[in-house]
């Protein structure tokens, strides 16, 4: 059962998953996957083990919509009356994982309580900005509980890791025959409602404004193919090492600062346990 887990083994993991859950190759971007294997897979794993926060795990959550809504509807393993984003909590982590994976027109919609629920992706496929609402609700509200209002930004940092970054699509010749062009069209509408780079910029300038440690990890890759297919994976794989060893700057900065014992957010915390 996957509780903590190395980036190693997550990937050892989907290598197992996507020979299953992606069993064959589709040609139609129209065409689902039945959810069975993922089912089974996820209850594997998870077992029961609920999105409800034990002592020293960190604050959780993924992101679906619900129903027809397009807002985010986040399930979180913590509660946060602030949130402006409605959710729940308390949900079993398979249950959460297969909402968060229910990808239109990869597989069909998770019911649970009388509601449908699918990927949030569409929409908020960076939910960077998701979680800095999140984190500033919370955190505000633990450190100002007894004050009249926000003073200082209470987050310490903010870290992205994106999936890669695929080539862009190429133009399609209006000429091209029309069944070609309207599976050229779905592809790239549902690119474009997956967008991640908005965000990531958005992002970027809040927290410079705010002067808050940002730092964004999303390597480009070289070749585009269906996100399904797994014959590009060990190339994928490689093409992340190259990039992750072109990042050491960043990344020995952020290493610096998750082990800085007296940043600001972590001293603010402890004088409020304090005041309490």
């Amino acid at each position: 059962m996957l509780r903590r887990a190395k980036g190693t083994d997550l990937v050892a993991l989907y290598r197992s998953f996507a020979k299953e859950v992606f069993p064959y190759q589709r040609y139609l971007p129209t065409s689902e996957y039945s959810p069975e294997a993922l089912e089974k897979l996820l209850q594997k794993e998870f077992g029961d083990t609920m999105m409800i926060s034990q002592s020293q795990d960190p604050l959780t959550f993924v992101v679906t919509k619900r129903d027809t809504d397009t807002k985010p509807f986040l399930i979180r393993n913590y509660d946060n009356p602030s949130s402006k984003h409605q959710g729940d909590v308390g949900w079993k982590c398979s249950e959460a994982a297969r909402a968060t994976t229910a990808a239109p027109t990869y597989f069909k919609p998770f019911r649970k309580n009388d509601h449908n629920y699918t990927d949030g992706g569409v929409g908020f496929n960076n939910p960077v900005e998701l979680l800095y609402d999140e984190a500033f609700t919370r955190l505000s509200s633990d450190l100002n509980r007894d004050s009249s209002g926000v003073h200082e930004c209470p987050i310490a940092y903010i870290v992205s890791i994106g999936t890669g970054k695929q080539p862009d699509l190429p133009l399609t010749d209006p000429d091209t025959f029309p069944p070609v062009r309207l599976i050229n069209n779905i592809t790239n509408i549902v690119e474009q409602a997956s967008d991640s780079e908005n965000a990531h910029h958005r992002m970027e300038n809040i927290c410079h404004r705010l002067n808050i440690p940002y730092y964004r990890f999303n390597p480009n890759l070289k070749q585009r193919v269906e996100l399904t297919a797994t014959i590009l994976l060990d190339e994928w794989c490689a093409q992340t090492n190259d990039y992750m060893n072109s990042m050491t700057e960043q990344v020995n900065q952020l290493c610096a600062l998750l082990s800085e014992r007296t940043y600001s957010i972590s001293y603010k915390l402890n004088i409020f346990q304090k005041k309490k």
